[in-house]
């Protein structure tokens, strides 16, 4: 609170932005309407697989997920309602636990085969990169709008993919890696996030 000199001939104009987890900052405002740049969903976690082929033996905690959801995205609010599209990245290790590595065939597909007889400390995994495209919808909801949910399709460009497998024999460790793994080029994911709203 401050006093204004010659109040008759001046105003003062302050805008409080909503509550929100992403960092951004606004271009525009055309009343209720507000236009903004923001970034969001840093994220680490652990990938399980439903569905695998069998032999696969993909390892929870052993394969892990890093993301950038949303590096750079616009966004349109109005209210309680807002709609977000931007551009992330993904990174993705799925590694086996069963006793055969991941090998690409001469047909150019995954398959699993045994490891080297008298090999011992068995790794092997695939390393998956892509460029995604979240849009997503925003609802702010309960007492002062303190909870968000968000819900949308992310759209995935998968651009790079690769087989790392290593395993010891004797007093030799052996490393190899299959690059040229060509996934699916664009999948779909289904998102859903609900929780509190930070100021």
């Amino acid at each position: 609170v401050y006093p204004l000199p010659d109040a008759a001939n001046r105003s003062v104009k302050n805008w409080i932005g909503t509550r929100g987890s992403d960092f951004g900052f606004p271009i525009a405002q055309r009343g209720k309407t507000r236009y903004e740049v923001v970034s969001s969903g840093i994220s680490f976690g652990w990938v399980g697989s439903l569905g695998a082929a069998a032999g696969t033996n993909p390892s929870m905690k052993r394969s892990h997920e890093y993301s950038w959801n949303m590096i750079a995205g616009f966004r349109v609010s109005r209210n309680n309602h807002a709609f977000t599209v931007g551009l992330g990245i993904r990174f993705r290790d799925i590694q086996t636990s069963g006793p055969q590595l991941f090998a690409k065939n001469d047909k150019g597909e995954i398959e699993m085969r045994p490891y080297e007889e008298g090999s011992e400390k068995h790794m092997s995994r695939i390393d998956l990169f892509n460029l995604q495209v979240p849009m997503t919808y925003n609802l702010r909801f309960g007492h002062r709008r303190n909870w968000a949910l968000q819900l949308g399709p992310i759209v995935n460009f998968n651009t790079g993919a690769s087989i790392k497998t290593q395993y010891t024999i004797g007093d030799r460790d052996y490393m190899v890696k299959t690059r040229d793994i060509h996934p699916i080029p664009v999948t779909v994911d289904l998102f859903a996030a609900i929780g509190s709203a930070l100021n």
